[in-house]
């Protein structure tokens, strides 16, 4: 009995016919404004994910390079001795370093989490 009094109180509320509530979805049209606005908002979005995509190609590109330049370093032992040991050691750690430092930064776009980090970012280095 409860369900039925919550569903007349939305539709009283919301000016909803009871079938749009049971079927979940409103049955009016949009009219041409709002559908313009939509596919601008829409169009946005793709651009911005159509960036990102970009911004992380990129960025496991130049992941890449330095695997593989890393690789060259280690089989040919510092370039057949040219680089000494020392320096050797500092540009593969320096260079490992990097890679993973781009690979950590893609798994935070893809996941997101780098939204968050920039939100938060905001809130604390920019308070009014």
């Amino acid at each position: 009995m409860e369900q039925k009094k919550a569903g007349l109180f939305l539709k009283e509320l919301r000016d909803v016919d009871i079938r749009e509530i049971i079927d979940g979805e409103r049955k009016n049209e949009m009219n041409k404004e709002t559908k313009e606005t939509l596919n601008k908002v829409a169009e946005y979005a793709e651009q911005k994910k159509e960036q990102l995509k970009k911004k992380m190609a990129g960025n496991c590109a130049a992941a890449l390079i330095l695997l593989i330049f890393c690789t060259v370093l280690d089989v040919t032992e510092g370039f057949g001795g040219f680089i000494a040991q020392r320096p050797y050691s500092s540009i593969m750690d320096f260079t490992m370093g990097l890679t993973m430092a781009i690979l950590f930064l893609n798994i935070l776009f893809l996941t997101g989490r780098m939204e968050g980090i920039q939100e938060w970012k905001k809130r604390v280095f920019h308070k009014n």
